[in-house]
């Protein structure tokens, strides 16, 4: 398993908590859709989860008490990236579990060798502006049913009080075979 965090303070207790486990690895990095760009990561006060290159939108509204600390500069890759340096093998991966804070289609655009490789996507995103230009779930499912998949589950955690939801989501490879290339 191959876990990556953006944050450095994020991953060296990532590093600290797989130490001694066979089979993880840790590797530090913003995750986009283009490698070298600089970005402006804003640092949420709930010990990093709701961290994002995006500014808060509609966010608040449902955790108020959730508010930006700091920012950090952080320089982007693209997870095709990450596999090649860390000589992960694509056959070997069958999922790709995401929680990017409203960047996932950036994070699906510099995958594609990836996503040609997994089986199942499972991430999470509203259905209304939660961060100021972030995915939403039909821009998911739009741009992973281009790419042979299919949403299979859609499981509500959260509820914007004006309406509006936030989604655990589930995509499946129409072939549950791995795709080819």
């Amino acid at each position: 398993m191959l876990w990556i965090e953006a944050l450095p303070e994020v991953y060296r207790i990532l590093q600290t908590n797989l130490a001694g486990l066979p089979q993880q690895e840790a590797v530090q990095g913003l995750v986009t859709d283009r490698p070298g760009q600089r970005h402006t990561f804003h640092v949420a006060s709930n010990s990093g989860a709701s961290s994002s290159i995006y500014d808060f939108a509609l966010h608040r509204d449902i955790w108020p008490e959730v508010t930006f600390t700091h920012d950090v500069e952080l320089v982007s890759t693209t997870l095709d990236a990450i596999i090649a340096e860390t000589g992960t093998d694509l056959s070997r991966i069958g999922a790709l579990v995401m929680d990017t804070q409203g960047s996932e289609l950036l994070v699906l655009k510099g995958a594609s060798r990836v996503l040609k490789a997994v089986s199942y996507v499972k991430t999470e995103a509203a259905d209304f502006e939660s961060y100021k230009g972030c995915t939403t779930v039909a821009e998911l499912t739009a741009y992973l049913a281009g790419l042979g998949f299919n949403l299979v589950a859609q499981e509500p955690f959260a509820e914007h009080p004006g309406g509006g939801r936030y989604y655990e989501l589930l995509f499946r490879r129409r072939s549950l075979g791995r795709a080819k290339g």
